[in-house]
């Protein structure tokens, strides 16, 4: 499932580079930036689905609509109320979009790899998430579960 969607990510990168035809400096590592972006969101978001189950899913959609806000997307980070401004620093939209930034308009000494670094972190913390919260959670997930079931509302 992550290939799959590192491969999309992948792709829409390319139709950016020859569709769309953006000028790039670094096509090759704007690239590895969309591949790799792609590859850390969808980890971070199938590591919540295995761990919490329907509630991690409800907590990714929940997460990406404030990346979407809080990331400097919309509006500048600088513009924005101060819990934006705190949590910014912890979301991954920024480090993916500064990355792919250094790729467009041309590099800045090792910013290019120090954002694709940041967004490392978040494979080390998709794995803790995935591998070590499961099991606690699994017994919360099934009653879940059962009780989305039981309602007749979700099928």
């Amino acid at each position: 499932y992550e290939i799959s969607c590192s491969l999309v990510g992948s792709e829409m990168c390319i139709r950016d580079s020859l569709y769309i035809g953006i000028q790039c400096y670094h096509p090759f590592l704007y690239w590895v930036a969309c591949a790799f972006s792609s590859f850390v969101f969808t980890f971070f978001m199938y590591s919540l689905t295995v761990a919490f189950g329907n509630i991690g899913e409800a907590l990714g959609i929940v997460l990406l609509v404030i990346q979407v806000a809080g990331s400097g997307g919309t509006f500048p980070i600088e513009v924005l109320p101060n819990a934006y401004q705190i949590i910014y620093r912890f979301l991954l939209f920024p480090y993916s979009m500064d990355a792919l930034r250094e790729c467009i308009a041309g590099m800045y000494r090792y910013d290019y790899i120090k954002n694709l670094a940041f967004l490392s972190i978040y494979i080390v913390v998709s794995l803790i998430i995935g591998l070590f919260l499961q099991k606690p959670f699994e017994k919360l997930n099934h009653m879940i579960e059962r009780s989305k079931e039981k309602s007749g509302v979700m099928l």
